[in-house]
């Protein structure tokens, strides 16, 4: 395992991020008169440090000098820290669209659902290999038909072959989800656990799941079992990456059920808190480990913060995240910067040369009793091509886990 990351510094808003060298050392803090420093702090809340990046996940020394001028204490959102400013160039969701597989065109051009039908089995034999073909048919006939159960019945007739391979359920447990079908994606997330107990995500994603069913005894029950397996050395915390995301989850499901949960075992290891944001919350998670992508963020003034998931930018990061098993990233949008936000993706491929399903969960209001969320679900196949995901008008500024 990697050792702890040595802090960030920031000097009057300049980043000075900690760069490893040969033999798992790092280079020095950068030298500075003492005799011109006004103030120092330390951030070492995962949550605080969240604006910076992965560059904040060893804490942050923030240093104001004297010659320095900064007009505010508070972080500075990412987005707006250099003149990266949008040129309008991604590709829209329609012209996405126009790159679907003939078989997806044709249904989509087809006046009725049993054309559509027609369509679908005309393809069938040619496709019968492909898992993503038979997802393709299941989503269109449950989002264009409402037709669940001739949806269904291509799942249970043709899946089988695949419920062995977690990252096509894990793909299957998102569609569900974001048709609002929780049960459905209860019971593949169940055998994705079953695959893979040894995954932190794991965990998660079984409370995230039997808490999108209203049951959060079962849900604080999984975390439970999860923070019992770590005291028992059975699986390792990731403090990092995964840890703080985890934690939130716990506390947020803990000041939502308070009553509901009150006395089951194992609460006591969430710290039950006030949410230390309240605004929108974004999540995203993805299905294959291997694969790798770039998010942008475009705030209300055309600038963006982008996140890159690449071997060749964060290959370290990666490391972690199958050293403990998870594929999740959050985003926390603050009051600062009211108005419509934008979120790209460019898919930049995985090893097996397949699709990857993005997962994304939007929650509105986070932190309050009028809580929400909304689950989209994106496969991505087009690669190299900025392209938007989705838009959402809220408020405020980036801040990354």
């Amino acid at each position: 395992m990697r050792g702890p990351m040595p802090a960030a510094y920031d000097i009057d808003g300049q980043i000075f991020a900690p760069v490893r060298l040969p033999g798992n050392q790092f280079t020095q803090a950068p030298q500075l008169n003492l005799g011109n420093i006004k103030r120092i702090g330390v951030i070492n809340n995962l949550a605080a440090t969240a604006a910076y990046g992965t560059l904040g996940q060893g804490g942050v020394v923030v240093i104001n000098t004297f010659g320095g001028s900064p007009t505010k204490d508070e972080i500075v959102d990412r987005a707006r820290l250099r003149n990266n400013y949008t040129n309008g160039s991604e590709l829209s969701s329609q012209e996405v669209a126009e790159n679907a597989p003939t078989y997806l065109k044709e249904m989509r051009a087809s006046g009725s659902f049993e054309e559509s039908k027609a369509i679908f089995e005309s393809y069938h034999s040619t496709y019968s290999n492909s898992p993503y073909f038979l997802l393709d048919a299941h989503t269109y006939f449950v989002e264009q038909y409402g037709e669940e159960d001739y949806a269904d019945e291509i799942i249970t007739s043709h899946f089988e072959p695949y419920t062995n391979n977690p990252v096509l359920m894990k793909a299957l447990a998102y569609t569900y989800e974001s048709q609002g079908r929780f049960e459905k994606a209860n019971e593949v997330y169940k055998e994705v656990f079953i695959l893979r107990p040894n995954y932190v995500q794991s965990y998660m994603d079984m409370a995230n799941s039997y808490g999108s069913l209203g049951e959060a005894k079962q849900a604080a029950s999984m975390y439970a079992r999860y923070y019992y397996l770590v005291e028992e050395d059975f699986l390792e915390h990731d403090t990092i990456g995964f840890g703080p995301i985890l934690e939130r989850e716990f506390n947020n499901l803990l000041v939502l059920n308070k009553g509901a949960i009150a006395g089951n075992k194992g609460v006591k290891k969430g710290l039950v808190t006030k949410e230390e944001m309240e605004g929108t919350r974004l999540v995203f998670e993805w299905n294959d480990g291997e694969a790798e992508f770039e998010l942008q963020f475009v705030n209300p003034e055309n600038q963006f913060y982008k996140f890159k998931h690449s071997l060749a930018t964060n290959a370290e990061m990666i490391a972690r995240e199958k050293d403990f098993g998870y594929n999740v990233k959050e985003y926390l949008i603050d009051s600062s910067l009211p108005g419509h936000w934008k979120v790209n993706v460019k898919y930049l491929g995985n090893k097996s040369l397949t699709p990857t399903y993005l997962k994304a969960t939007v929650y509105h209001d986070y932190g309050s009793r009028i809580q929400r969320k909304e689950v989209k679900v994106f496969k991505l196949d087009l690669k190299n091509v900025n392209h938007e995901l989705f838009g959402l008008t809220t408020v405020g500024n980036v801040t990354v886990n």
